[in-house]
């Protein structure tokens, strides 16, 4: 009895991790509050998918 966004967003933090995980970098905190927060339905699974996006332009672009 769980939710398909529910379920997405579970797999999403899945892949992510899978991602940090061979390109060696350290987890995202943020990717995992959205997760939870997506878990808590606090914010729809697009919305979270949208910030973390963003989120991620932002930074690479501070990088540079």
């Amino acid at each position: 009895d769980v939710s398909y966004p529910t379920i997405r967003i579970r797999v999403d933090r899945v892949i992510e991790r899978l991602r940090v995980i061979v390109a060696g970098r350290k987890p995202d905190g943020v990717g995992e509050l959205l997760a939870e927060m997506v878990g808590r339905g606090e914010v729809s699974s697009e919305a979270a998918r949208q910030i973390g996006e963003a989120v991620r332009k932002h930074l690479e672009q501070a990088v540079r």
